[in-house]
């Protein structure tokens, strides 16, 4: 939803009446919802959840934190699966758990490409055979 309206139910009616049929929304709005219960308040509108967008942190030089942005997608990976969501677009942003490992991170592109690579790769082998699409989404890192 965006700014222009006050109240979520007015955007989506909105929506709706200039022919929008399909959405996608922000892994973070999981955190509030549960994609079914998503699925059905924007289903009352006639719209249908095409995807879901889940920024990472998978260039983080913290090997425990990129594990956990990986398993983060995968249980969203699960929750679509069930819910027949059909893409998820994941975002490798280039953002890490502390300034420094930050700067030491973005001074070393080979290890954010190779960091990057290697957790974009198990999340496309998780989500082989659930249905779901998994697409790369770069919006938030211009840098890579």
């Amino acid at each position: 939803m965006n700014n222009f309206y006050a109240e979520p139910d007015e955007a989506l009616k909105h929506a709706y009446d200039i022919g929008i049929t399909a959405m996608t929304i922000f892994g973070t709005e999981l955190e509030k919802r549960k994609l079914k219960d998503y699925k059905e308040y924007v289903g009352q509108y006639g719209i249908e959840i095409y995807g879901i967008v889940q920024g990472t942190a998978l260039s983080d030089p913290d090997a425990s934190v990129r594990s956990s942005e990986i398993n983060n997608v995968k249980k969203v990976i699960d929750e679509a699966a069930v819910h027949d969501v059909k893409n998820i677009m994941v975002a490798p942003s280039i953002k890490s758990s502390g300034e420094v490992s930050q700067v030491r991170c973005l001074k070393n592109k080979m290890f954010i490409c190779d960091t990057i690579v290697e957790g974009l790769s198990e999340i496309a082998e998780y989500a082989k055979g659930t249905g779901v699409t998994i697409t790369l989404e770069n919006f938030s890192s211009p840098k890579l």
